[in-house]
Formats: structure tokens, sequence, C-alpha cells
């Protein structure tokens, strides 16, 4: 996709209205630009990014679960899905990011879009966030499907949504995971060879 067809995708795939869009194309903005002072994405990525990162993050909002209000998003780095989603849908939304120049970049781009307001950053590892559970957790390019269970199952009910892009050997690490009976496995809109793990733990046995 170019970015004219991502933009028709996020309208009518996603059903994005023009305000959603507008903050989308702020947030590329600030992202282009904080990329030549810190290494937020591949820099091979940024012509692409409109494909490589915004529909990749947007998609997920296709399996937030039904009536969703609040999210976690681990390891969030530069936004990516949690600035998105943020971008596109009303949930509330927590960004942990233990990094400081990245937590930084978030705080800033959460004020330039105006979603301060449901978007909070907790500039730390996750396994010393405390709280209340979340309705969704996503996590993007952080960790094995195990590991990031493990650091953030304290934030998570038997009804909290588990989505979890896992690329191209996202098969295989499931078929190898201590959770796999509780993951569906969804095929990404930006590569076909690509998984994204859904699931609820209280559903494995």
């Amino acid at each position: 996709m170019n970015e004219a067809e991502c933009r028709e995708w996020l309208e009518t795939g996603l059903g994005c209205d023009a305000a959603a869009l507008d903050r989308l194309e702020r947030y590329v903005r600030l992202l282009r630009e904080e990329s030549s002072r810190q290494n937020l994405v591949s820099k091979a990525t940024l012509d692409d990014i409109w494909f490589r990162h915004i529909v990749d993050s947007a998609q997920l909002a296709h399996h937030l679960p039904d009536g969703c209000r609040t999210l976690l998003d681990i390891g969030s780095g530069a936004g990516l899905p949690g600035i998105v989603l943020a971008c596109v849908s009303d949930c509330t939304i927590v960004l942990a990011e233990p990094r400081a120049k990245r937590a930084a970049f978030l705080r800033a781009v959460t004020g330039a879009l105006g979603i301060a307001g449901r978007v909070s950053m907790f500039a730390g590892y996750i396994q010393r966030y405390s709280g209340s559970t979340f309705d969704a957790i996503a996590a993007r390019a952080v960790a094995p499907t195990d590991v990031i269970i493990g650091w953030g199952k304290h934030l998570a009910s038997d009804k909290t949504s588990w989505i979890l892009p896992r690329g191209r050997n996202g098969c295989e690490e499931l078929a190898n995971s201590a959770h796999r009976s509780a993951f569906h496995v969804k095929r990404s809109v930006t590569d076909p060879a690509s998984v994204i793990l859904v699931g609820r733990l209280g559903e494995g046995p």
C-alpha cells in the first residue's frame, strides 16, 4: 500500500473519520522528526511509515473486545501500537515504556495530539506497574509471547483480551507457548505471512 491506499484503508476498512486521520498525520510528522534524534523505528521503514507502522498498528483495533474501555501497551517505544490506537479508538490507554527518551517523546506526542486526557505514560518496567486490570493488553515487537504474559499478567483478568502481533514466526512461537490453547491466530493485513495472536487466558485449560 502507498500512503493514499493506507488512508483509504483507514477510512473504509477501519472507519476512521477526518479527526482521526488528522491525528495520525500529525503523529507521523512528529515521529519522522524525532527519528532524526533517536532510533524510534528502523530508518529503512520511514519511507513506508504509513504501511509498515500506522496501518500495521491500526489493524489491531479490529481485535479489541466489544465495549473495550481500557488498554495497556507494553513496551510502547515510539507509540506503536498505543498512540495509533488512541488516534483511532476511544479507549483510555496506558503506554508503558522504560526508556527515558522514548517516554519523554510519548508525553510530548500525547500533548501535541490533544489526547493526554485519556492516554497516560508509565515510564518504567511494566512489572512494577500496579493498578486495576485492563480490558485489553497489546505489545508489538517487544518480547516472546510467554515473556510478555509473564510481565503483564498481574494486570489482566480472565476477561482481558491479549492482542499480540507476532510476525512471520508467530505460529511457531505459539506452538511452543504454555498458553497456546488460549489464542486464536489472525492474519495481518500488512503481511499475509504474519500473524496476530488474539486470546484470553481464561479460555485456556
